[in-house]
């Protein structure tokens, strides 16, 4: 199979239907990366959603996937602490470790559904676990100062007692 250059589109066919109004409305007046007719946003719209099915088997597709639906939030979130000169990194670490979790519990759909049974869900449990105590790790560090690089500096301290509370009755079970 040959690769076909780049300036030529893929193939399409017709394709008629009706929608809902309320959809209609909501396709023609969302911005989607200087698409304008119903035709191009339907193709976008087409694409987005095999795509969203397709990612979801593997990891790493999965990730990619998710870490472009988290980049219009990323921008909007460097734009507004550039405005109020404030940064966080508790969320630098949610947006990062979230999505991995998120893609580690969505990619195991594929081998629970085929029948991968008990040895499928045994990685599944360690795999989130682990990811899951990575992503409290990575923030239990950012404890180690009086005050937490976060839009409020306060925010860790409040919650680190607790959990070293829970940590004391656990390892006294132990």
């Amino acid at each position: 199979m040959t690769a076909r250059p780049r300036s030529e589109s893929p193939r399409t066919v017709p394709l008629s239907g009706r929608v809902a109004e309320e959809d209609f409305t909501f396709l023609m007046s969302h911005p989607v990366d200087g698409m304008v007719t119903a035709s191009e946003k339907l193709r976008h719209v087409c694409a987005f959603y095999r795509r969203h099915h397709e990612n979801r088997r593997h990891y790493a597709d999965c990730l990619h996937e998710l870490e472009l639906w988290l980049a219009p939030v990323r921008r909007a979130l460097r734009e507004a602490e550039r405005t109020e000169n404030l940064h966080s990194e508790i969320i630098e670490i949610l947006l990062a470790g979230v999505p991995r979790l998120m893609a580690v519990l969505v990619s195991a759909h594929e081998s629970v559904k085929e029948g991968e049974g008990r040895k499928a869900l045994l990685q599944l449990e360690k795999t989130a676990l682990d990811r899951t105590l990575e992503l409290l790790e990575t923030i239990l560090r950012l404890g180690v100062t009086r005050q937490a690089p976060a839009y409020n500096p306060e925010v860790l301290h409040g919650r680190l007692t607790n959990i070293l509370e829970l940590l004391e009755i656990v390892r006294a079970k132990s």
